[in-house]
């Protein structure tokens, strides 16, 4: 007979880690990266090479805490976070411009944010791993950065989204399409990266998306078309959990420089089931950075609801016209809140970050901003009064505000079904199938999603608490069902709703998920 321990456990993110030493992107790890040109006016090739808009770079040597690298492609990058007149621009480096393969850690490309847009230095680290717990998200950090032995500044240290990305968290094996949701002339000299349907004629999206693998221009107007004119099939091109997540995160966070308000600054990224897969990019201009007009300084109403009817928005008005998709969305911005503002557990963070970087702020004679600026901008609105006047909103007076709005808005306020003792067994008379029940109180219907492994789909079947389906006693508020059993294991998460809420189990679903696994098999000889 065989004999099989099984154990029900939590499982979170998926992405790569060492073992010993310090990670490139540990949060609280400030990498030193030290760039070396021939040049002494190195900065001459990359702003010429940055103004024909080729991708054009300068060759250098590169050395990440003390590992050395030779011939590596540096370029300026960003729009508008670069200017010619800075005395400190954003970074591209990519370690294999010339020596195929060069990484460090199983990363390629460098990717170097100058806070020239961000007095608090905050926005970009913080709102990514807010990010990171509710979806695939880049990692981010600080770095030192010199260049030619000279402290060239502060530099936030973010992620490249690239095929190594695409492997690490959405297990992508195969060469799919990855698009950036971008303009490739710029944020406003191109089409917006609406998501509208702009007719059978590729070319009519080249101004308005950048295509970041060989193909994929078929693909990604399959997406648009279904979202636009067939968005009953909507789930099987897109993760729409994965979207609505994205969007629940740029409403909480007043995220605006994205999809949500500007129609840029995110990935899309098929895996391996043909479905594209969200990822948000971009967000130093998170807690309400974008400039604002009439004189607003801070929107800490900004409505859940925007842009629901605005038909420039095909995604956003799918998801809040929707019955069932409106109600995760309202399910994932309460979670989002809760685990996050309510709590105040975002301000802890913040200070663990503002005491790590303070010293290095205040060397960094190259950042537009000061001391000052950097003291102040956490918590109170810094107004910049040259080279022209723009408020940007304290996080925390921002924040404060918009925890009390929100919890006062309707949406909000709505009571969400409870669930508890999420279970997994063995069914009695057959051990290739698993019994998942769970304690459920105000939900008018509820489900378990299930898949095998983390490169499968979740497929839903219902739970049931009439007595039969597995389940012991009907009405008990126990509601039960069966599942198959994969060669490893299950991965699970409860859904359930009512009438005009929903609920997950565990609450950060899908991103976050319950596995009942086969621990150890003993065979007989």
């Amino acid at each position: 007979m065989v004999k099989i321990k099984s154990i029900s456990i939590l499982l979170f993110t998926f992405g790569s880690f060492l073992l010993n030493g310090q990670g490139l992107y540990d949060a609280f790890h400030v990498p030193k990266i030290e760039l070396t040109f021939a040049e002494e006016d190195w900065q001459y090739p990359l702003h010429y090479y940055h103004s024909l808009k080729k991708g054009d770079r300068h060759i250098g040597q590169l050395i990440i805490d003390g590992e050395q690298f030779d011939k590596v492609g540096v370029r300026f990058k960003g729009f508008s976070s670069y200017s010619r007149k800075s005395a400190k621009n954003p970074l591209n480096i990519k370690l294999d411009h010339v020596f195929n393969k060069a990484n460090y850690q199983n990363y390629e490309t460098l990717k170097l944010s100058n806070g020239s847009l961000d007095p608090s230095w905050l926005r970009e680290v913080m709102a990514y791993q807010i990010a990171r717990k509710y979806m695939p998200a880049p990692q981010s950090n600080f770095a030192q950065v010199f260049v030619n032995d000279q402290y060239y500044g502060l530099f936030g240290n973010t992620e490249s989204v690239d095929r190594g990305f695409a492997k690490r968290y959405l297990q992508v094996n195969k060469n799919k399409v990855i698009v950036k949701g971008n303009s490739p002339l710029g944020p406003f000299a191109g089409k917006r990266s609406s998501l509208e349907y702009l007719g059978e004629d590729s070319t009519a999206y080249f101004t308005a998306y950048e295509m970041k693998s060989k193909i994929g221009w078929k693909e990604l107007m399959v997406l648009i078309k279904t979202l636009n004119r067939h968005p009953e099939n909507i789930e099987s091109v897109l993760n729409m959990d994965g979207a609505i997540w994205m969007l629940a995160f740029n409403n909480v966070l007043v995220n605006l420089d994205s999809y949500s308000d500007f129609q840029q600054n995110y990935y899309l990224i098929q895996d391996d089931n043909g479905r594209f897969n969200f990822v948000v990019w971009d967000v130093n201009l998170a807690f309400d950075g974008l400039g604002k007009s009439n004189g607003i300084i801070m929107q800490p109403d900004y409505d859940p609801l925007a842009k629901r009817d605005d038909p420039h928005f095909p995604l956003i008005n799918l998801v809040l016209n929707n019955p069932t998709y409106r109600k995760i969305y309202f399910a994932h911005c309460r979670t989002i809140l809760s685990q996050n503002f309510y709590n105040g557990q975002y301000k802890i963070e913040a200070e663990k970050y503002r005491e790590l970087i303070k010293e290095l702020v205040g060397q960094d004679l190259n950042w537009v901003f000061d001391q000052h600026a950097f003291d102040q901008n956490f918590k109170h609105t810094f107004i910049q009064e040259k080279p022209y006047h723009f408020p940007y909103p304290g996080i925390v007076e921002l924040m404060d505000a918009r925890t009390i709005f929100l919890q006062e808005h309707m949406e909000y306020k709505k009571k969400p079904p409870i669930i508890t003792e999420v279970k997994a067994r063995f069914l009695e008379t057959d051990s290739s199938g698993v019994v998942i029940t769970a304690t459920i109180k105000g939900a008018k219907t509820a489900y378990v999603a299930f898949r095998k492994t983390a490169s499968h789909i979740f497929q839903k079947t219902p739970l049931y608490d009439d007595g039969k389906h597995v389940d012991k006693l009907a009405n008990d508020g126990i509601f039960s069902s069966l599942i198959p059993l994969g060669g490893e294991g299950v991965q699970y998460y409860i859904y359930v709703e009512n009438e005009s809420t929903a609920m997950f189990s565990p609450e950060r679903a899908a991103h976050e998920f319950y596995i009942f696994k086969n621990k150890e098999r003993e065979m007989p000889f």
